[in-house]
This record gives C-alpha cells, sequence and structure tokens, in this order.
C-alpha cells in the first residue's frame, strides 16, 4: 500500500482491511488490529457468533465469487452488547478490502430514542385518557343542566361554562395532534372517499355558525370533480374545518365561499376557502403558519384561540403530499387555498353513483341576491341540462316575470318574503306548470304547511348541496316528493324500541352521566363497575347493547371484549353490538379496540345526542320475533341490494376455499372488496367485517380469517333491509 495512503488509513477511527483470495490479512490499521486482532479473516469469522458468523461468511464467499459488495450489522453479546458494521468490496487487484466500524453507541442512541418515542406516545395515549375523563363530566352535565328549568343569570353562568369547556377540549384536540404529528405518530389512512360527503360535513355546523352572524355562505364543487377519490377522510375534513372556522370567526358581514375544483395535475384537488372578514396584517402574514401564531383582532371582540389550527392544517397537507398558501389584504379578507393529489380509487371499487336527474330542454330561473349562489346554482343547474336565467333582485319577480320557465329557484326564506313571492309567481304559473324550489337558511315550525299551501316543491337548506337540490328535482319530476321531508334537514327519527343495556364503566360521573342522558330513553340500564363483572353479567343476561369503557381495574374493556366475543362463539350466539366509551385518539388504541370485537366507538366527552343516535343505530333491529339485524338503505341502492347480498354469500364459499388453499392473496382482494362496498351499500356490519378479514389476511392468521369468515356468514344469516323514506 502507497506509504501516504497507509498513513492516513492509520489514523482513520474505523478499521480498514485488505485481504487475499484466502483470507489472509494483507492489511489492517491500527483501529482493525484493535477489533481484530492478527487474526486472518477466516479465523475471525469463525469466532463469531454462529448467527453472525454464517451471515457474515456468506456476505464474504459471495463476494469472492462473483464481486458482490455487502454491508451488515455484526452484534456481539456480552454484559455490554457491542454493534459492529462490516463493509467490504472487490479491489481491482482481485483481493477484498473493506472497513469495519463500532457503531454501538449510534445503535444505542437509536434504541434510546425509539424507547423515547414510545414513551412519548403512551404519555400523549395517557395524557388525553385522563384529561377528557374529567371533561366528560364537565362537558355532559353542563349540558344536562341546559336543559333544565333555568333563570336568565343561571343560564348565563351555564352558557359560560359550556363555552369554556368547548374550548378546553379545542385545545387539547390541537396540542395532542401538534404532538403527534411531531412526535411522527400520526398516521394517515388511505381509504376510497366522496368529496361531496366531505365538503357535506365540513359545512354542516360551519353553516349555522354563518346564518347566526348573517353571513352568506356557499359551497361548490364543480362539475370535472371525481365523484370518489383516495385519500384521507378525517384528515381533509380536518383541514377544512380550521380554515372554515378561522373564516366564521374573523368574517362579520358579507359571505364564505368554500370551492373545490381541478388543481396543477391529473389527480390534484385545489380546495379554496374565501371570505370577506377583517384579513391579515401584513407583518402576521409571513409567520401565520407558525405554531401559536395567532390572528389579530382590532375590535378586541374575539377570543384569541390557540394559534394552532393554521399549523396543524399546513403540516397535514404537507404529510397528505399537498401544499397551502394564501391571499390577504387587511380589511378586505382573505382566500387561503390547498391542493392535494387525490386519485381515482381502483376499477369496480367504486360504489354506486346515486341518483341523476335530466333537466335538458328546461328552462329555470335562478333569483338570488347573493352572486355567489347565483353562481353555484346556475352550474348546478347548468350541469344537468337546463337552460339557466339568472336574477339579481328576487323581490324584482313582483312586477317583472320573464318569458315561461320550468323551474323557479329561490332563495329566500318563507318568513323573510318569500311567501310572498311565491303567491305572486302562483298567480301567474300552476303547480302543474311549475317546480318552485325555495332555498332557505333556516326551517320554521309551520313552514312545512305554507310549503303545501304555495305549492312549493322543496325547500333546500343553504349551503345547497347538489344531492338535495338533485334529490329535490327528482322528486318533483316524478311527482314522488314526500311533503315531510325538508331537503338538508334531518328527518325525526322513529323512536326506538324498549332495550336492555349493560353500561361497564369505573367511573361514578361517567356511570352518572350516561344514566341521565339516557334516561327518558325507555330503556332499561344495567351497571358494571369493571370488566369482570361486565362479563359476568353479559354471560347471564342477553344484552340487546354493551356500552363499554376501555380502561377499567380488574379487567379492562379490551379484555372484557375479547371474552364476550369468545362465549359467543363457543355458543353459536348471535353477536351482542359493543360501543367503546373511549376517551383514546391515538389510531392503535383504536384499532386494539375493534380487534378485540367492538363494533364501534363513542369519544369522551359524550354528547347526549350522540350517545342516544349511536344507542339507536347500533340496534336499529325489529322485536325479537324478526331478524335481529336490519338496515335502511336509500331508494337509489335498494333495486342493487338482493345481488350485492348474493355476491356476498358466494363470497363466503369462495372464502372458505381460499382458506383451504392457505390462499392469502385471494382472501386479501375478497376482503378489500368488502371493506370497500359494504359501507357504501349501507351495510357497515360487512366493512367491518372485511377490515378484520383484510387485516388477518397481510398478517396470514388462518384463525382470525376463520373467525372473520363465520362472521360474514353469520351475519348474512341476520341482516335484512328496507328502503329509507
Amino acid at each position: 500500500m502507497d506509504a501516504r495512503l497507509s498513513e492516513l488509513c492509520e489514523g482513520l477511527p474505523m478499521g480498514v482491511f485488505v485481504v487475499d483470495d484466502e483470507g489472509g490479512l494483507a492489511y489492517g490499521n491500527a483501529s482493525w488490529r484493535r477489533m481484530v486482532g492478527e487474526r486472518s479473516l477466516v479465523e475471525w469469522l469463525a469466532a463469531l457468533p454462529p448467527d453472525s458468523s454464517a451471515e457474515a461468511t456468506a456476505c464474504w464467499q459471495a463476494c469472492r465469487r462473483d464481486g458482490t459488495p455487502f454491508a451488515l450489522m455484526i452484534s456481539l453479546p456480552g454484559p455490554a452488547p457491542v454493534w459492529l458494521r462490516w463493509r467490504g468490496l472487490r479491489l481491482a487487484d482481485g483481493r477484498i478490502g473493506g472497513t469495519l466500524d463500532d457503531v454501538t453507541a449510534l445503535q444505542r442512541s437509536g434504541e434510546e430514542a425509539e424507547a423515547a418515542s414510545r414513551a412519548k406516545s403512551e404519555f400523549l395515549a395517557n395524557m388525553s385518557h385522563e384529561i377528557r375523563t374529567p371533561m366528560n363530566a364537565i362537558i355532559g352535565m353542563s349540558d344536562l343542566l341546559w336543559e333544565t328549568a333555568l333563570d336568565s343569570m343561571q343560564r348565563r353562568y351555564v352558557g359560560i361554562l359550556r363555552d369554556a369547556g368547548e374550548h378546553l377540549l379545542g385545545l387539547l384536540n390541537d396540542i395532542l395532534d401538534l404532538s403527534k404529528i411531531e412526535a411522527g405518530e400520526l398516521r394517515l389512512e388511505r381509504h376510497d372517499l366522496s368529496v361531496r360527503e366531505q365538503i357535506e360535513k365540513a359545512t354542516e355546523l360551519i353553516a349555522g355558525r354563518a346564518r347566526t352572524k348573517g353571513i352568506e355562505f356557499a359551497a361548490d364543487i364543480a362539475a370535472d370533480v371525481p365523484p370518489r377519490v383516495v385519500g384521507d377522510s378525517l384528515r381533509l375534513r380536518q383541514v377544512l374545518m380550521n380554515l372554515l372556522s378561522n373564516a366564521v370567526k374573523f368574517t362579520d358581514k358579507g359571505e364564505i365561499a368554500l370551492r373545490v375544483a381541478r388543481g396543477a395535475g391529473p389527480d390534484v384537488l385545489r380546495f379554496t376557502v374565501h371570505d370577506s372578514g377583517i384579513g391579515i396584517a401584513g407583518e402576521k402574514q409571513k409567520r401565520l403558519f407558525h405554531p401559536f401564531m395567532q390572528l389579530a383582532d382590532p375590535s378586541g371582540q374575539r377570543a384569541p384561540g390557540t394559534g394552532l389550527g393554521l399549523s396543524i392544517s399546513r403540516r397535514l397537507v404537507e404529510m397528505m403530499g399537498g401544499r397551502i398558501w394564501f391571499e390577504s389584504v387587511e380589511g378586505s379578507g382573505s382566500t387561503f387555498v390547498f391542493e392535494l393529489p387525490l386519485p381515482a380509487p381502483e376499477a369496480g371499487q367504486t360504489r354506486p353513483s346515486g341518483i341523476s336527474v335530466n333537466l335538458r330542454g328546461m328552462r329555470a330561473l335562478v333569483a338570488d341576491a347573493n352572486p355567489t349562489g347565483r353562481l353555484i346554482l346556475r352550474e348546478m343547474l347548468g350541469g344537468w341540462g337546463a337552460a339557466v336565467e339568472e336574477m339579481s333582485d328576487p323581490d324584482a319577480l313582483r312586477s317583472r316575470l320573464p318569458a315561461p320557465f320550468d323551474i323557479l329557484v329561490l332563495a329566500r326564506n318563507l318568513n323573510e318574503g318569500g311567501a310572498e313571492l311565491v303567491r305572486h309567481v302562483r298567480e301567474r304559473f300552476e303547480p302543474s306548470q311549475l317546480i318552485i324550489i325555495l332555498v332557505v337558511s333556516d326551517v320554521a315550525r309551520d313552514d312545512d304547511a305554507a310549503r303545501k299551501e304555495l305549492g312549493i316543491s322543496a325547500l333546500v337548506m343553504k349551503p345547497v348541496k347538489r344531492r338535495d337540490l338533485m334529490e329535490a328535482l327528482s322528486s318533483a319530476l316524478s311527482g314522488e316528493y314526500r311533503a315531510d321531508r325538508v331537503r338538508g334537514a334531518a328527518p325525526e327519527p322513529a323512536p326506538p324500541r324498549r332495550l336492555r343495556i349493560l353500561l361497564a364503566d369505573d367511573s361514578e360521573d361517567n356511570r352518572l352521566l350516561v344514566r341521565a342522558f339516557l334516561a327518558d330513553s325507555g330503556h332499561n340500564l344495567d351497571v358494571a363497575v369493571d370488566g369482570q363483572q361486565a362479563v359476568e353479567l353479559a354471560g347471564n343476561i342477553n344484552y340487546d347493547l354493551i356500552l363499554m369503557d376501555l380502561e377499567m381495574p380488574v379487567m379492562s374493556g379490551f379484555t372484557a371484549t375479547r371474552e364476550i366475543r369468545r362465549r359467543e362463539r363457543e355458543h353459536s350466539l348471535l353477536p351482542t353490538p359493543i360501543l367503546a366509551l373511549t376517551a383514546h385518539t391515538l389510531p392503535e388504541q383504536i384499532e386494539r379496540s375493534l380487534e378485540a370485537g367492538v363494533n364501534g366507538h363513542l369519544h369522551k366527552p359524550l354528547r347526549k345526542a350522540e350517545l342516544v343516535a349511536a344507542v339507536n343505530g347500533a340496534v336499529a333491529a325489529p322485536a325479537a320475533s324478526g331478524p335481529r339485524l336490519h338496515v335502511a338503505v336509500t331508494p337509489t341502492v335498494a333495486p342493487l341490494v338482493p345481488t350485492f347480498l348474493a355476491n356476498r354469500r358466494k363470497d363466503v364459499a369462495n372464502a372458505r376455499a381460499a382458506l383451504e388453499r392457505r390462499d392469502y392473496h385471494s382472501l386479501w382482494v375478497l376482503a378489500h372488496t368488502m371493506k370497500g362496498l359494504g359501507a357504501s351499500y349501507g351495510f357497515d356490519g360487512i366493512s367491518d367485517i372485511g377490515v378484520e378479514m383484510e387485516r388477518a389476511a397481510l398478517s396470514r392468521e388462518q384463525a382470525a380469517l376463520s373467525r372473520a369468515v363465520d362472521a360474514l356468514e353469520r351475519y348474512l344469516g341476520q341482516v335484512d333491509f328496507s328502503v329509507a323514506s
């Protein structure tokens, strides 16, 4: 070896070696001799622990044979384990050379970092649980107190308590999300989703807040936006909610508009939130997406917030592969834009597209004072084939009527001049000649009676949802419009049957709260204070529903659920719906409970409406004389359901055959199809079984797959369906 090169190698902290074809040491620097000694390579390899020796020898032999370079970790056990990183390659003269590094310190630091990450995750989970548990009582009891007879001063105090609880809960959620992102613990999901459904869910609460402030709110989805894409629906909705909440908070008059359109790329969608609010000061704009950066309010009338929403939104958008930016002028409003890659789902995995309406050859008039509202309605109606005229002043209907038209979409509440305008129109057009759709921001108690009297086809709530308007027009055109329905307003649920419910929770406050929430429901409620009691009670009484806290002494809710499911399988019993009451929000905790056998989750702090809806939804079955499982499907998919269920029965036979062959790929494909289609047709139970089968197929768990196929067969034997009204 060249003297200067040898001198350089002698000073290196890593070992440098060159061996001949037989493994004899041709050169070893000081670090090599310190770690290996004067032994030949063959002797050193033979002295390694058996597993490391076999792997290292194989790497050396491959390098001798065909010049394959190698790099591997070698572990030397002992009181203080040592980790070596060995690298080698064939040199130009045919010999083999390389390096040997002592990376023990680096390995230990990596293990310590992993341990620290696990500790942080556990801390986040525990902190969430410990804080949410008392908040469950604070928010729940304040909601109950709000429903009692209070004088004006008491109501004011309770209102402050409720607002403070909501603010604290929002702060907790933001801090947990930011912590999970920084710890690398926030995981994104990839599933088939409807962009329109996510927009509608995100705007439900926002629209109410906007109406309260007298702000126009509109949401528009361009006609060329794909109906189904693949992404994370929860995180998409979270970003939209953050941006829309800020828009409502900092807008006192004017409008807020949300628009979804194609972005810069074949699979990219652009989401734009525009408001006419107070705007953002220039000095704030550079740091707007930084954590704890709070928007200033010159009036001082708004609470400052956590300063985390925009920071979390930016990080979520970037994690999903997108980008976010904004434009704002102080005093003139703001526009926030983000783009996300949301590709189309795999062929065969999209759900039925739903109803359609054909307005070709028809003339429609849109009368709306808000320009954004007119634009959205014009694009919807025009996209369905109608020739659309616009009127920016609905009051002009009193003095001027255009040429004959077939559809009038009027944006005006009945109690704010809408009734008079419709009466004037009806003097010229009979109900058989003209479809009238009223776009309203609120619904009064007697609006339905007025709607019938005036011959209005439908009331559609703002912001106008494409599906609501489509259903209203489709029903009006077919003459099937139900007089008791307001599009966009939740129908009154049918009164549920009397249920036998088991509540398992170790917190006396939580038990008292759930009992109070269900006090006027007529259900019978039994109580267990730990998981062991829950298992014993469930073994002796046939419950319609079990509400299971996950963290309890003696036996946890996870273990109790597994025991209940085991007993049901052993005795061929119908599975009892189990809803987990949990303060956990981390995905791994949710997955753990699903694997144990729960059917769904209610996150603390509990809300009365959510609990009652979940209880009614989990057991939406007829009396004991009929099938135990009942599903109400939409009129759109109802004709397809018999074939869908027949195909799932074929899946049972195909799955059993694949199990015998241990064909895990076919099982995964079958499970993936079930997971995607089940909820699309309204059969969430099939989707849940598909999720479990998919997981078991990936991990090749034969027993778990067999249980899932059995569960699918039982489900199909119990399920019945009807068409939702």
